[in-house]
């Protein structure tokens, strides 16, 4: 039987789970490694003895060398089995073509689990996805990626045909996105800074799909932009645009098309993923790699946005992952939070920070000097109708990570009511609070 696969031991080095060990064992040496340079274990079935997800127990099977399945916890490991040199947050979660046959389902180095405790939890689907694979091949069904046409720069006819299509029925889920020279001011270079011209308004191409198998791309040129205007204009009219992380993608939209998008008609699936998810990376290929229904997405990310493949799959996943986890949200019970701050609290948001608030100057100062007296009286009350077990309302969320780690606490100290009830409706994506669950950003951005 294999240890729980979220160990991570400073001893342990490089976890492989994979085939029978004696099929590993002359692969590795072949590839350079002694016996002893990994711990071996094989995989056939997931039995989770305890009940718990991340406390599997793998049981023995006999596979062809071919048919080897690898987890690698190791980035020299996971190099040397692929030849790849992709960064491991890029690397991991997806199967990757081993050399000489098989596959490898990559998992962090243990320095990435020090520095974001956040990400153990991406150890569990990575291993359940190696351990799927693994049964997928015991009973005849080979391993294979998903395939998508990727439409990169269509001919004028082309793009005129496929604006058509959308138009016909525009209700359907348009799945939207951008590329820019550059992310961020700090990432241009002291010439292009100095040009003062800045990049990162700047739109190169425009993704966009409604379908889970296809994918198009186009540059933001006139002879493509009128139909990407008309197809966002549809879409805001009677459909749902799609974005990851629109706060980048619609304030350039926006800039460059003078469409400003309506909350009811737009939907950040990132907002979706941390509703699910709030302890993670919120990167789309760690959120990808994480849902079941993509087990069968290839790497992406790290093919670079001049692949017409990267900036199809950008929208497919984009997509896909939108279906799923509006299923895996109601599936854990985090309907009502996502119901609560997207759909009904978000709107307004949005509305006020586009028109302003009207405000009364004088009233504003009187406030201002009678703050610290109604912070003390509101202080006080809280203080004199605290029963045990004691509750605490940290200011910050260093704070608040170091009270739940029971740093601070002189005894026993829980979130109060209201933010527990919020994060056991599943906003955190935790179904407890515990230290183990409330991690960064947990508190402030689930209440």
């Amino acid at each position: 039987m294999a240890s729980a696969p979220t160990r991570l031991d400073g001893k342990l080095g490089k976890l492989l789970v994979g085939h029978h060990a004696a099929l590993l064992a002359s692969r590795f040496k072949r590839l350079g490694y002694a016996w002893e340079d990994f711990t071996l274990q094989t995989v056939a079935a997931c039995v989770p003895p305890t009940g718990k997800a991340h406390s599997c127990a793998l049981r023995c099977a006999d596979f062809t060398p071919a048919e080897a399945i690898c987890v690698a916890l190791d980035t020299g490991a996971f190099q040397r089995l692929t030849g790849q040199t992709v960064t491991p947050l890029l690397a991991r979660g997806y199967a990757w073509p081993m050399l000489g046959g098989g596959w490898v389902v990559p998992l962090l180095p243990p320095a990435h689990y020090r520095a974001d405790p956040g990400l153990l939890a991406t150890v569990a689907p990575d291993v359940a996805k190696a351990v799927r694979m693994a049964v997928g091949l015991a009973a005849g069904q080979p391993y294979a990626y998903d395939q998508i046409d990727a439409v990169w720069r269509p001919t004028r006819t082309q793009w005129e045909g496929i604006v058509r299509e959308f138009l016909l029925d525009p209700s359907r889920t348009f799945a939207a996105d951008i590329e820019t020279p550059w992310k961020r001011r700090a990432d241009m270079s002291e010439a292009e800074k100095a040009s003062g011209e800045d990049l990162t308004q700047t739109i190169d191409e425009f993704n966009v799909t409604w379908r889970t198998d296809w994918g198009v791309s186009v540059p933001w040129t006139e002879e493509y932009v009128p139909g990407v205007i008309a197809m966002l204009r549809a879409s805001q009219t009677r459909g749902t645009t799609l974005f990851w992380n629109g706060a980048y993608d619609m304030p350039r939209l926006t800039r460059h098309t003078g469409i400003v998008f309506d909350p009811h008609h737009t939907r950040d699936t990132k907002d979706l993923f941390r509703v699910w998810r709030n302890s993670v990376p919120r990167k789309l290929a760690v959120a990808t790699s994480l849902i079941p229904d993509n087990y069968g997405v290839p790497p992406w990310k790290h093919l670079g946005t001049d692949s017409p493949v990267y900036r199809a799959w950008d929208v497919v996943a984009l997509l896909r992952n939108d279906i799923a986890l509006h299923r895996l949200v109601r599936a854990d019970g985090a309907d009502p939070a996502y119901d609560l701050f997207m759909r009904r609290l978000d709107p307004h948001l949005v509305r006020m920070s586009r028109v302003g608030l009207a405000v009364d100057a004088s009233r504003v100062s009187r406030l201002v000097e009678e703050l610290p007296r109604r912070m003390a009286e509101e202080r006080a009350a809280m203080t004199a109708a605290l029963t045990a077990p004691r509750y605490k309302v940290w200011k910050t969320r260093p704070a608040a990570e170091r009270g739940l780690a029971g740093v601070e606490a002189a005894g026993p100290i829980e979130p109060c009511p209201g933010t527990r009830a919020v994060l056991q409706c599943g906003a955190c994506g935790a179904t407890e609070v515990d230290a183990g669950h409330v991690g960064r950003k947990t508190i402030l951005e689930a209440v």
